[in-house]
């Protein structure tokens, strides 16, 4: 029986395809999101989750953060529109991400920017129509979907199961 030669160039060609499906199919099922949502919006804001993404840790230059006991430490990715005609302070302080018993609000917010930067403060100034994403990092109890997202300035965005 002769046996089937598998030269390098087919080898490394199977090899990116298995490094392609398997790297989409963990992008997929990371996003606690099932589809698109619309923004939520008021008079003067409009809200936006992209994402909600489970983080083992967050790390920048001046220390690094681990989920408490329990917990999983959640990525939530929004985008905050300032919809009116004036600069204005967006805080996300106040932001909470809850479940059935559960409410959590952001103990870091990153820039969004696609590597870690963290923001000194919770609040961001928004000029007049101006659109910012920012990542809000949340410790939330391990095993548990979130339901809402709110904002006091932007709305409650449900969380469609998956």
């Amino acid at each position: 029986m002769l046996a089937k030669r598998i030269t390098p160039t087919v080898m490394l060609k199977t090899q990116k395809i298995f490094i392609l499906t398997a790297l989409s199919v963990v992008m997929q099922c990371a996003n606690m999101i099932p589809r698109e949502l619309p923004p939520v919006q008021d008079e003067s804001w409009a809200l936006t989750l992209n994402s909600i993404r489970n983080g083992r840790s967050y790390a920048v230059a001046g220390g690094s953060w681990n989920p408490k006991p329990g917990n999983d430490m959640l990525y939530v990715n929004v985008d905050v529109l300032n919809k009116s005609q004036a600069a204005a302070d967006f805080d996300f302080a106040p932001c909470t991400l809850e479940a059935k018993d559960v409410k959590r609000t952001p103990f870091i917010v990153d820039m969004a920017k696609g590597i870690n930067i963290m923001i000194d403060s919770k609040k961001s100034r928004l000029d007049a129509q101006e659109k910012v994403s920012r990542t809000l990092i949340i410790n939330f109890p391990s095993n548990t979907r979130p339901e809402s997202f709110q904002c006091p300035q932007g709305g409650n965005i449900t969380i469609p199961a998956s």
